[in-house]
């Protein structure tokens, strides 16, 4: 580009001779200044949040904070299930259980949203994308499991209300 520009003799563009006389107009000094301005707004936008208290999360970060929270969920929501199939179960409890898998539903595909989102942060390489297809992999059990305590609540539910869930 300097060449260019020095065998041009019509052409305009400023270069600095020295550090007296540093134009920030400059061919090249301009851009310079462009670039270690954004790279110090990059850290600064990234430093400050976390110390402030607001935390910088990526997808696949959230995915796995999510998953976790989704583990626990569904493993009381199965003892509770249980747990209530030995005692029989009465109205406003299963209204209540089916609106905790409504929510536990909701989670779940919180989560699918989030490591669909994640393939953009990892691309599916190194340590990371390999984060990722194990959490796909525990998102496939999570919906299988769901399926399976969501039928069985139905299956409970359909009884509970027909008067055929007594215990004798």
């Amino acid at each position: 580009y300097f060449t260019m520009c020095f065998l041009n003799p019509r052409n305009t563009v400023v270069f600095s001779r020295g550090f007296k006389d540093i134009s920030l107009y400059g061919a090249a000094i301009g851009p310079l200044m462009g670039t270690i301005g954004g790279i110090i707004l990059s850290v600064l936008i990234n430093i400050l949040p976390e110390s402030l208290g607001f935390g910088v999360q990526s997808a696949l970060v959230t995915a796995q904070e999510l998953t976790i929270s989704v583990a626990w969920a569904e493993g009381k929501l199965w003892k509770r299930f249980l747990a209530q199939c030995e005692v029989g179960w009465q109205g406003p409890e299963v209204k209540a259980f089916g609106a905790e898998l409504t929510e536990l539903r909701a989670q779940v595909e919180q989560v699918e949203g989030c490591l669909k989102d994640a393939w953009w942060e990892c691309m599916d390489l190194g340590k990371l994308g390999r984060s990722r297809g194990w959490l796909h992999i525990v998102q496939a059990y999570f919906d299988r499991s769901f399926e399976c305590l969501q039928a069985a609540f139905l299956a409970m539910e359909d009884c509970a209300f027909k008067g055929n869930g007594d215990r004798k």
